[in-house]
């Protein structure tokens, strides 16, 4: 782990008005969860993975969740990792991606709000200066009524980049769904059904989850991922953060993937299908019995990830956008999400 920066993370807290309570974590969770937050970013547990993920890659990071006070009370979350590269230099990130804004309560005022997301903002710079990170990436998807204030903001010091993130309304009856999902899709669930034993998973041992870790080596060649992080995921299940759908040919397993969710949003978190059925409907039928899953459980929304068109600025992989478009043909909806890229002011 990155050394001696919670005294200078606090530091600059206090510096730019802000007073937190920095990694207690009985409060995150506590504040994550009476905060009605429905975005599996500022989770806890999410939070850990990502920075266990980042540190089993190499790199060295640090997470800084901080519960913003109002008086006594939470009133946001703020979810930053401080990375050390090879290096030497160092990058401000959320999880293992861009930065985030804080997560405002809907209890704070429209005013009260605007004034901890600028001061958050001022807080990132000082982190940025003090570290001399040269580049800072803030991405936020935008939805209306929430994201403006913070949109704002970074209008003033960047230009906006958008991209493509696609949802599901969970709240569509089957018959609905199936009306608005990729045509030949209904097809390929169909015989999937048939094709394959599928399952889905909310308490999972040892045994049963490493027949998807040893898949997912088979497919992929080589470890993705820590033996800890594995450890987390399976954890998720079995403690209802996170549930499974598995695909099976009779004893063999062919398809699985996680699903990872909070009180109202689902997330995809990884999926291994067996690359010598690439043009059965495997994936499919797993993601279909996902959705109908989530519906059960009264989620409102399945956030299926990136669009990736090859158009994109970020310049997307061919294997991007293929899945891109395999994920669009199950979307309902879609949001942009917006990227700015600000070099703050630092000492040369």
């Amino acid at each position: 782990m990155v050394k001696n920066n919670l005294d200078t993370i606090s530091s600059l807290l206090k510096l730019h008005g802000l007073n937190g309570i920095i990694n207690d974590p009985e409060l995150n969770q506590r504040t994550f969860t009476t905060s009605g937050c429905p975005y599996i970013e500022y989770s806890p547990w999410m939070i850990a993975y990502h920075t266990e993920y980042l540190n089993s890659n190499t790199n060295v990071a640090e997470n800084f969740t901080i519960s913003v006070l109002n008086g006594h009370q939470p009133c946001a979350l703020i979810n930053i990792t401080l990375v050390k590269l090879d290096s030497g230099e160092f990058s401000l990130l959320s999880n293992a991606s861009g930065i985030l804004p804080p997560y405002l309560f809907d209890s704070l005022s429209r005013k009260q709000k605007r004034k901890i997301a600028q001061k958050c903002f001022d807080f990132y710079l000082g982190i940025a200066k003090f570290f001399n990170i040269r580049e800072l990436q803030f991405q936020t998807t935008f939805v209306s009524g929430e994201s403006e204030g913070w949109f704002s903001i970074l209008q003033n010091v960047g230009k906006p980049q958008f991209s493509q993130e696609l949802y599901c309304d969970l709240s569509l009856s089957t018959e609905q769904y199936r009306q608005a999902i990729r045509d030949k899709y209904k097809k390929h669930i169909k015989s999937g059904l048939k094709l394959w034993d599928v399952q889905i998973v909310e308490q999972v041992t040892v045994e049963k989850f490493s027949e998807i870790q040893n898949l997912h080596l088979e497919v992929v060649g080589f470890a993705t991922r820590s033996d800890i992080t594995w450890q987390q995921l399976r954890n998720a299940i079995n403690l209802k953060q996170a549930f499974a759908v598995t695909a099976y040919d009779g004893d063999k397993l062919v398809g699985a993937a996680i699903f990872s969710y909070t009180s109202k949003v689902a997330v995809y978190s990884m999926g291994v299908y067996d690359r010598t059925l690439f043009d059965d409907p495997v994936s499919h039928v797993v993601h279909f019995t996902a959705i109908e899953h989530m519906k059960y459980l009264g989620l409102k929304e399945y956030h299926l990830g990136s669009r990736c068109h090859q158009s994109e600025w970020m310049m997307p992989s061919d294997k991007e956008t293929q899945i891109g478009y395999f994920k669009e043909g199950f979307m309902t909806h879609s949001r942009f999400k917006v990227s700015f890229n600000i070099q703050p002011e630092i000492d040369q």
